[in-house]
Parts: structure tokens; sequence; C-alpha cells
């Protein structure tokens, strides 16, 4: 029956502690990162087999501690101190019409392939082996780090169970792994072994291997302890069992203390106290592409995903109206990037736009299509009590409840994230109405090649999905490029242009039609009629502020927007020479000239009318270098500095200083540093300048 091997200190070992690390997620809860990688691990393993979908189940049980201990030995005692109740909690996770577990089991054949272990060994033993089954980016990435997330989903212990396809008919397969933080004070491992790494495993010890169980009726009995039957006939799949779990623990944390959504929302989102009801929203939020989509053979070669929790099958008819627009945006992009088929036309959503993404770096000078749309809160099905999409999407931080939302997958179908900051949507333009939002879904064009160039170095000439999921970290949220390289950083700009295009942008010449319009209602002056700097806007749509001593900074307001009495003003200061530090104040204009805070309190004595409210999407761009690098967050009242590696950006507000501003202060030379400002006014009859000054100069 099983034997155990607990991994000893020796040379060149991965540690529990470090494997555990190694997804680099801390942000989202630990069902949304579980359901990301497991599906995505399971779309993986579909690739090769016939048929148009495949399937994966989510099952939350209960099992006897006892029993399954003592099939543990030593570590099987510990446990029964630990968890003495007669019942405890497990995850089973099934997935069907996949290859199950394939590959070598002993360590002296997996040698005899290196470049590929096979997904046995990666999924068991590997850590941070690459994924080679790529056909451009469709695999989701590396099993060797994402895999940590089902031991950090409960205790660390993992059943795998596997039934295969072979030469000789089929093989099942079962292990048990355990990975720990080596140095907690809960570690268990270090109980029995004192220099225990934090990695064990239970199976069949053969000299230096340990080998799946492969006996179907030893396979059963682990089975029968947790009441999961066996993969039989022509089946093959993995099933994978994850023992004491704790739910109430995988719940805490789905809306942090002061996550800037209201308690009123809260209150109303029961799947934050449901692990079953929360495990339905996590895979309609990251694989709404997928879910019972039949109409992705039509334009690629994925499969659609048939998913069932608790046994319940989630159709599309069952998602929810947010996830079912996230789907036709999807299927509507992915539809434009294959020309040889009619365009796909949404009998859901009858507004949604669809236009090409180019790029200069890649081969044919494009990069994929974008689908976007601007819709009413109606338009999704929620009226009275809405639950709004920053509460399903846990989008905390949000400055206004329409912010644009942009999202952005591979050809393996999974959604990346969910993006309201950044460059996905930096100079997005947001919707005048409250009540209405804009979603845009970018799909790249995985089939496409990077162009062969020096400047692309190792990269050049491959497809353009292998480059993106070399761009992806292992816990596949985003795509950042390597550094000097600027591929995914001109497709965002390139894509937000786009969906600008796509509406129609107001010019100053509407902008004022618009002030003029409200100032009846308003007062005699509207704060959106600004004045940026000494110049004012020409032709090309900016203007320039005082350029600084020796002409050394460009001030240049490049666009400016109107909505919910907030106004956008988007900025590039450009640095030149030696110039490293500067000063943006912001003044309201008066007949006897600009007036600052101070002169304000000492000439007018009211509260100051001008307010920043966030300093956001703001990114430097070292031209010493050519290299974009943007910020994580924003400037606010709440986080009033923000910094990378070549800029520190601090905002200034009335109530500490003379002027209310930012000042930026750069590391390197020759720095260009963008965002956009946005401004409320607390008494609309008053205009404002913002403008470079030397008076809050250090």
């Amino acid at each position: 029956m099983l034997e155990g091997r607990i991994l000893g200190l020796d040379l060149g070992l991965s540690y529990g502690s470090g494997s555990l690390k190694a997804l680099q997620n801390d942000n989202l809860p630990e069902i949304d990162l579980l359901v990301r990688e497991a599906i995505q691990n399971s779309s993986d393993a579909s690739l090769r087999e016939t048929g148009e979908s495949f399937g994966v189940n989510f099952n939350y049980s209960t099992f006897s501690p006892c029993e399954f201990n003592s099939m543990l030995g030593e570590v099987g005692s510990i446990l029964d101190k630990r968890f003495p109740e007669e019942q405890a909690d497990y995850l089973e996770i099934r997935d069907f019409y996949t290859s199950g577990l394939t590959g070598e089991t002993r360590t002296k054949d997996v040698a005899k392939t290196p470049e590929d272990h096979g997904n046995y060994f990666k999924l068991v033993f590997d850590t941070g082996k690459e994924q080679t089954n790529s056909d451009d980016g469709m695999a989701g990435g590396s099993w060797g780090y994402g895999k940590s997330v089902y031991f950090r989903f409960g205790i660390g212990l993992v059943v795998f169970y596997s039934r295969i396809k072979n030469d000789a008919g089929y093989e099942s397969r079962l292990i048990l792994s355990l990975i720990e933080n080596e140095n907690s004070k809960e570690a268990i491992l270090r109980q029995v072994k004192s220099d225990a790494v934090g990695r064990a495993w239970w199976g069949i010890v053969s000299a230096n291997d340990v080998l799946p169980l492969t006996d179907e009726s030893e396979i059963k009995e682990v089975l029968d302890i947790f009441g999961v039957k066996e993969y039989t006939g022509s089946d093959t799949g993995t099933s994978i069992i994850i023992p004491y779990i704790d739910k109430a623990k995988l719940l805490d944390g789905i809306f942090p203390e002061n996550c800037g959504i209201n308690d009123d929302i809260i209150k109303m989102c029961s799947f934050k106290d449901d692990i079953v009801e929360y495990t339905k929203l996590a895979i309609q939020k990251w694989y709404a592409p997928k879910i019972f989509n039949k109409n992705l053979s039509k334009y690629s070669s994925q499969k659609w995903l048939a998913v069932r929790v608790n046994g319940v099958p989630l159709r599309t008819n069952e998602m929810r109206p947010l996830f079912k627009l996230v789907q036709e945006l999807y299927t509507s992009a992915l539809s434009a990037n294959n020309k040889s088929v009619p365009p796909y036309v949404s009998p859901l959503f009858s507004g949604i736009k669809t236009v090409s993404v180019p790029s200069s770096k890649i081969e044919g000078e494009k990069a994929g299509n974008v689908a976007t749309i601007v819709v009413k809160n109606s338009d999704l099905g929620s009226t009275g009590s809405i639950i709004p999409p920053q509460a399903y999407l846990r989008l905390f931080g949000a400055m206004s409840p329409n912010d644009p939302i942009t999202m952005f997958a591979r050809a393996a179908g999974m959604v990346l994230d969910y993006k309201i900051e950044g460059r996905w949507t930096k100079r997005l333009i947001k919707p005048e109405n409250d009540d209405e939002m804009l979603f845009s879904f970018f799909v790249p064009d995985c089939s496409l090649k990077l162009k062969k160039s020096d400047a692309l170095k190792q990269y050049s000439g491959i497809s353009l999905g292998d480059y993106l999921r070399k761009c992806e970290k292992s816990d596949h949220m985003s795509w950042t490029d390597p550094a000097s390289l600027t591929v995914v950083t001109n497709m965002a700009e390139r894509m937000t242009s786009k969906v600008n295009d796509c509406y129609k942008v107001k010019t100053p010449a509407d902008l004022e039609g618009t002030a003029s319009r409200l100032s009846g209602k308003l007062g005699k002056r509207l704060l959106p009629t600004v004045g940026f700097g000494k110049k004012k806007p020409g032709p090309g749509g900016g203007g320039s502020g005082s350029g600084g001593a020796l002409d050394n900074l460009e001030c240049v307001f490049t666009g400016y927007r109107i909505g919910n009495g907030l106004l956008d003003i988007d900025f590039e200061l450009k640095f030149k020479n030696i110039r490293k530090k500067a000063f943006i104040g912001v003044f309201v204009e008066s007949e006897t000239g600009l007036l600052d805070a101070k002169k304000w309190k000492e000439d007018i004595g009211t509260q100051y009318p001008l307010d920043i409210v966030t300093l956001k999407n703001c990114s430097v761009y070292a031209r010493n270098s050519d290299h974009h690098l943007s910020f994580v967050s924003d400037c606010t009242r709440g986080r009033r500095m923000i910094e990378n590696d070549y800029s520190r950006i601090q905002l200034q507000y009335y109530e500490e200083a003379d002027v209310m501003g930012f000042r930026v202060e750069n590391t390197i030379t020759n720095a260009v540093v963008s965002g956009t400002i946005e401004l409320r006014s607390d008494d609309k009859k008053y205009c404002c300048t913002v403008k470079e000054t030397k008076e809050a100069e250090e």
C-alpha cells in the first residue's frame, strides 16, 4: 500500500516554502487562483484530445480523517491529533475528455527526454518546468509554479489520481504529495524528520523514486475514503483531491475592510458567505469566454468548457449578465481575428463594435482585435438594488462607478485580468452618464509572428502567442515586456486609441458648447472651461505650460474630458538634459490673475474651490533606453505618493501648502512622465489653470 518519503536537506533542493511562494500572487483569494490554475491545466490536457469540449467538475464534500490518516504512517498520527473530528471537508477537481497525467514515472526514464518531463512528472515532482505543449501560446504556461495553489488551498496535502491511455491500453495512477512551509509552527514533516525541507510523497518507494499506485484495487481503497469514483471504460482524465480545507478561511477577505465597496452592496453579495456560490462566480469571472461557448470551434481550435459545481452544471443561461457580456465580447473579437468566416454577431448585445489593433512590431502590422461596448446597468439585467461589476470583480479603489474596464486573453481563453487602471485603460473615454459603462476585450491573434528584427533579440520571428506567454508571470495575470522591448506597451496604447475612435470624441469646441449649455444651471462659468498653462490648446489638441529653467521641461496637455462633474486632464512632462524635478500647480483663474491656495485664503477666506481627486494612469518613458515603466497604483488622498524605479510622484493638497498640485522627481534624465489629473470643483463658476510653478520647488 502507500509508502512515504520525506525529503531531507540536500544540495539543490526546492524547499516547500519557496514552492508555496512561487505563484507570485497574494492579492486574489485562493479560490480564484485555484479555479484559474485547475481549469487551465485541464484545458492544456485537452489540446491533443478529440472533440470540441472538455469538462471540469468541482465537488465539495466530507471524508473521515481517521481512515485517511491511517494510510500516512507517522504523519497520520500527527494529523489525528490535529483533526480529531469524525468529518472534515475536502475538494475534488475532476476533469474529463483530457489526456490525464501522461509521461514517465521513473527518474531514469524522464532523464531520457530532458526537454519534456511529461505531465505526470511536472505536476507531481517538478518545480518550474515550463509547459512545452504550446501551439502558439494555446497552453497555459508552467505546471511548475501555478500548481502551488493546490497545496496552498488546504494544509499542503494533495491526492493526484489519473487515468491515461498508453500502448498497453489504459493505466491508472495515484500518488499523494505534501508541500508545506518548513519554517512554520504548523509544519508537520519536521515533527517526523528534523531536516525536512517541506516536501513529501506517498506511493511506492523504489530506490530514489516514489512511484504511483497502479493497482486498481489499491487505488479504489483510497478513493473510497472520499467517495470519489474511478475512471472507467475509455475515460481518461485527472482527479485532484485536496483534503482538510477550511471553508471559512478560504472565504475570509473576499471583501477586505475599507475596500471601497459600499456596505449595503456587500450585504447583497451572498456569494461571499457560500464557497459553492463563490466558486461558481470565480469560474464565470475567469472563464466566461469558454463556458458552454460552442461558437469557439467556428473561429479557433479552442474547446468549450463544460463545468459543474457539486454536480450542478453551469451553462450560459445560468451565467450572470455581466459575464454573458464578457463572453460575447470575447467571441466577437476572436471571430474578427479569423477572416475566413463571417464575423460573429452577438444575439444578446447589439451595440458591440469590433476594431483591428495595429502593431508595427508584428508581421502584417496587426496585433489582433478589440471588441468594445457602452452598456447601461439595465443592459446587464440590473435594476433597483444593483450589484455593480466592481463588486463581482473585486475592483477595489475604483474612483467612480463607471470607470472603463478592459479585459484581455490569449488563445487559451482565460481572462488574464480586469483592468481599471494602467496602460490598458489609460485615456479611455469615460461615459458621461453614471449608469453607463465602457467595456473592452482585446484578443490578440496568437498565430501571427513578430517581425524578424535584431531589436527584438531572442523573440525575433516567434509567434505572438508564445511571446505573450513568455511575458506572463506564473499567475498569468498580466503581460509585461522584457527590458528594452515595447511590444505589449504599444499594443495597449494602440488598443485604447482604437477604442476611443469607436465613439465620438468631443472636440474643444464641443466641450465649450457643453459648458455653455450647463452654465445656466451651474453658474456663470464652468470648471471644465480650462486653461492649460501659458498657452491655449492648439489645433493638435494639446498645449504647453512654462518650460522651466533653460527650457529643460516641456509641460504638454494632450486632452481633457468632462463627466460627472469631474475634469480629466491628460499630461506629459518632458524632462530634458539634466532636469529631474518639477512641480505642477493647480490655480483658480480670477480677474486679477491666478490664485493659489495661499492667495485664496488671504483674499477670499473660504475653502479652496478646487480639489485633486486622483492622479491616475501614470507611467514613465525613459528616452535614453526606450523603455516604458508604469506605476502600479494611483495617487489619491489616501495614497499621497507613488514611485517606481524611474520616478516618484507626490500629491500636495491645499490644506497643507501654499500651492495645490503634484511634485515629480526622477532618478533618470530625459524622462517623459505622463498620466491624467482628475479635478473636482465645489463651486462650478470657477475656471482653473494647470501649469508648472517654481513656488514649491526645493
